[in-house]
């Protein structure tokens, strides 16, 4: 009866929470086999070693609930925001919102956030520049651009692919190559040069493109390990690339 379809849903849980964890606190290699071949009692003996005080309990409750609940963080903030509708909790929501795919509630709050101090405030224009840019409002995307054009962390900011990708989309590509080689430089920059590398393949700009994504490769195999792990999506996407050049 314990091993009933419900049981064995609810084991499944507690296992992909412990291997979660641990992953996340780097004990994943101590505790992997213990929790993947004893799945129950070995998932429990972690998170007892895991969790042992009441803190660190009751972060284990709200763990669980994550698990359970995809959007728990969002409800979460949301609850914060109705009993203290600050500027902090709105932006808060905006970015939990921007995360979750919810653009339009995001930049709802991006622009209600724009008051008194914040009125001119540039990461705050970063975040609706990027909010505009995923529901496809080129023109306003590129508005804000030349708005915080001079602002020094945009230079090299994700956002500021959204700005040369915006130029792309409206016909503008020679505004949007020029923005993207304003990025390209050696040994950084991997998304931004991976975009370029991509809108170069969209305006049939091969050689170029191949010559970007061999430099790209040839850097990547250069760095170490904590940098690899930290860029293994990126690598992948890369080499993912390169195949296209055979």
């Amino acid at each position: 009866m314990f091993f009933g379809t419900g049981y064995y849903y609810i084991i499944l849980a507690i296992q992909g929470f412990a291997l979660f964890h641990a992953y996340k606190t780097n004990n994943f290699q101590k505790w992997y086999f213990i929790i993947i071949f004893i799945p129950l009692i070995g998932s429990l003996i972690y998170l007892y070693d895991a969790f042992y005080n009441r803190r660190n309990i009751e972060s284990l409750g709200e763990g669980v609930r994550r698990l359970v609940s995809a959007d728990y963080d969002v409800k979460k903030l949301e609850r914060e925001l109705e009993i203290a509708d600050t500027v902090s909790n709105k932006l808060n929501l905006a970015n939990a919102y921007l995360n979750n795919g919810n653009y339009e509630k995001a930049l709802m709050l991006y622009e209600e956030s724009m008051k008194g101090p914040y009125t001119n405030d540039a990461d705050l224009y970063m975040k609706k520049l990027k909010a505009n840019f995923l529901l496809k409002k080129y023109d306003e995307t590129i508005h804000i651009g030349e708005l915080i054009g001079n602002h020094k962390p945009f230079d090299q900011a994700e956002e500021k692919i959204f700005l040369a990708q915006a130029y792309a989309y409206t016909n503008q590509a020679d505004k949007a190559e020029s923005i993207f080689q304003s990025m390209n430089h050696k040994n950084c920059n991997y998304k931004h040069r991976l975009a370029y590398a991509q809108f170069l393949i969209s305006n049939n700009k091969f050689n170029e493109a191949q010559a970007l994504v061999n430099t790209l490769q040839s850097e990547t195999k250069l760095m170490d390990g904590f940098e690899k792990r930290n860029n293994s999506q990126l690598i992948k996407e890369i080499k993912d690339l390169s195949r296209r050049f055979g």
